[in-house]
């Protein structure tokens, strides 16, 4: 039938997503991969809300009057999402894997007269099912699964007679994971889980009004045209607002361009790179343990020499770890403005070629001149893509705020403890080979035993680090900092019997991460426990201590029991 082949396979679908804070959160996954019932309600359990009223105040907003299948977590989320929508105004019905014949056909016979606006259910309707269509979808669960996320929003996908469009209402941002409906996919017989992350495959618009999602390479929205970047005044290119971090930073020193034009635009002005320290919060490493104490009394003045001198330092310290990046960067830029320069210039280009042909052993005849031009000119432009594809590395590359910081910090350590050695305030010595100056602790100084409850109280923690751990039952664990003494109080909870996915209690669930995550700056957030659960332990040594005391007195433990050695 060629007519069907004229036909459109899918209608037109667009994705709709809530705000971050009104999105429903994943939680704990099973052996598959995906999120199980109890962990999506256990991770939602402090706004209930989100999962019942949430989707009905999400659909009157954007799908009011649509015919709606809506797809819940569990049973009893079926109902309680029933409910709301009955309760409002809204004829609603739930059909389940148990809902027995006359009931169901009743329901979907509802929905096919209008009678019934949104038919809700747990998972039984993606397959199987002879459903009416639907022009709105609402999914108010999460998933990893992509084949589970497109058998959801393929129940709304029919071409419509009117050639209309349906509206997905991702409630759990579904398509930050997978992408949108329509997007071209390379299958992959890994299992679920293993794929390389990378960026999310849609951009989310923030208008209230609108609030869709676009596909990553989007310049605006593809709903309300909202713009997602804009043109740099000084290189022309396009770039994403996350491009434009410093844009308000330096008033009228210079025109209001893109970061890496902002970079170049500081050195060649001899103006400092390095943002503002107010703007270097994040370059606390917690691996460290620094803490930074708000109660000192500091001289302003002192304080004002000594920001000086740190500044200065953090900006030596940056322009030698990514001095090499930004002279790449700038000398790439030279190579591919010059090469497209050329390409578009044929007498150029043929002053070249003749240059190469007369550099040549042999002189080709003209005929194989003729050959060869083609494969030297694709020879340039292969060249030139891979200039550009690595200045597109380096500009995406992010700033090692933490290199630097930990580099200025150590050389700023260095010099403090000598000073301190002079006035004799520090034991210290010079080694011979390159005049390093190392600190000698005595043994005294780090051998020091108190309990776990004395931490954070009568005994500071404050510039100090753990070097081991005695328990309860006389067995001993090595810490080489606070994050390594979390996590062993931890596994010696699971040693216990105590600790695991099942037992972790309410109040403390959100001590602990269904998998690995990571800051932007590449830091690890979590740390792996031996049970398989993730234990986040990117906090305050002050932080980990007082969770650390929590989680052995959530599972009857005393924490006056457990001894930690400090140095």
């Amino acid at each position: 039938d060629l007519q069907a082949l004229d036909e459109p396979a899918l209608c037109q679908a667009q994705v709709v997503i809530p705000p971050p804070e009104q999105r429903i959160a994943g939680g704990a996954v099973d052996r598959t991969g995906d999120y199980t019932e109890a962990g999506i309600e256990q991770a939602n359990r402090d706004r209930p809300d989100i999962m019942t009223a949430g989707a009905l105040a999400f659909w009157q907003k954007h799908a009011a009057d649509r015919p709606t299948i809506a797809y819940a977590v569990s049973v009893d989320h079926a109902h309680n999402l029933a409910a709301v929508f009955n309760e409002a105004g809204v004829p609603a019905a739930v059909i389940l894997g148990d809902t027995n014949r006359e009931n169901r056909d009743r329901a979907i016979d509802g929905f096919r007269d209008g009678s019934i606006k949104v038919l809700v259910n747990v998972i039984v309707a993606t397959e199987g099912f002879d459903l009416p269509d639907a022009s709105c979808i609402i999914i108010a669960r999460p998933t990893m699964s992509l084949a589970l996320y497109l058998q959801m929003v393929g129940r709304g996908l029919r071409p419509k007679p009117d050639g209309g469009d349906c509206i997905l209402l991702d409630l759990a941002a579904n398509a930050v994971t997978h992408g949108l409906p329509e997007d071209y996919r390379e299958w992959s017989l890994e299992p679920r889980g293993t794929q390389k992350a990378g960026e999310a495959p849609v951009v989310w618009c923030p208008v209230p009004w609108c609030e869709a999602a676009s596909h990553a390479a989007s310049h605006s929205c593809r709903v309300c045209g909202y713009a997602f970047g804009k043109d740099c005044d000084r290189c022309g290119r396009w770039r994403a607002h996350r491009r434009w971090y410093y844009e308000k930073q330096c008033g009228d020193a210079h025109q209001r361009v893109c970061d890496l034009c902002h970079i170049d635009a500081h050195i060649q002005a001899h103006l400092p790179v390095a943002p503002p320290l107010d703007a270097l919060v994040d370059l606390y490493d917690p691996e460290d343990e620094m803490t930074f104490p708000s109660d000192v009394e500091i001289d302003d003045d002192l304080a004002n020499r000594l920001s000086e001198l740190f500044r200065e330092l953090l900006e030596a310290e940056r322009r030698s770890i990514a001095g090499a990046d930004d002279e790449r960067r700038n000398e790439l830029r030279e190579l591919i403005d010059g090469r497209t320069s050329t390409l578009k210039d044929d007498d150029e280009l043929d002053t070249l070629f003749g240059e190469y042909i007369a550099a040549l052993p042999e002189r080709p005849s003209r005929v194989q001149e003729l050959r060869m031009f083609g494969e030297w000119e694709d020879n340039l432009r292969s060249e030139l893509t891979d200039w550009q594809k690595e200045l597109a590395e380096l500009e995406n590359r992010p700033i090692n705020k933490r290199a630097i910081f930990n580099s200025a910090r150590n050389k700023a350590m260095h010099l403090l403890g000598r000073e301190a050695h002079e006035a004799d305030l520090m034991p210290g010595v010079f080694e011979d080979e390159d005049q390093s100056f190392i600190i000698s602790w005595s043994d005294s100084d780090a051998s020091a035993w108190c309990s776990l409850s004395e931490l954070g109280n009568s005994v500071p923690v404050t510039g100090r680090r753990p070097l081991a751990m005695r328990c309860t039952d006389g067995s001993e664990k090595s810490a080489r900092n606070w994050r390594e003494l979390y996590a062993a109080i931890a596994e010696w909870l699971i040693d216990a019997g105590y600790l695991s996915q099942a037992t972790i209690p309410p109040r403390l669930n959100a001590l602990f991460a269904p998998q690995e995550e990571w800051y932007d700056s590449g830091q690890r957030k979590t740390m792996s426990l031996t049970n398989g659960m993730y234990i986040y332990a990117g906090m305050s040594a002050q932080a980990i201590v007082s969770n650390s005391r929590r989680l052995l007195e959530a599972f009857g433990e005393d924490p006056t029991q457990f001894d930690i050695q400090l140095r």
